[in-house]
């Protein structure tokens, strides 16, 4: 038997995502450790309806830092100036 779960998010949830956010082509992208990108994306995907019904995650990548740590590259179609203006509250 499948139960639901319903986990009530807000805007500023998405300051918790991730650990490297950045401005691409205008879009927010995340970065997010590939130990825990699996549910961090499924948050994300919750967080980003508390900004309107448009927006959503595009794209998951496997990102490489420099150093060879693994992770995650979660583009999203949010605006980066909504995302700042969260960060500054």
């Amino acid at each position: 038997m499948d139960r639901q779960l319903h986990i009530t998010v807000c805007r500023k949830d998405i300051l918790r995502i991730g650990h490297t956010w950045f401005n691409e082509d205008g879009k927010l992208s995340v970065i997010a450790g590939a130990e825990t990108a699996g549910v961090e994306s499924i948050l994300l995907r919750n967080i980003l309806l508390c900004f309107g019904d448009g927006y959503a995650i595009t794209d998951e990548v496997d990102y490489e830092w420099e150093n060879g740590e693994l992770g995650i590259l979660l583009r999203t179609s949010l605006p980066y100036e909504l995302f700042e203006e969260v960060a500054k509250d």
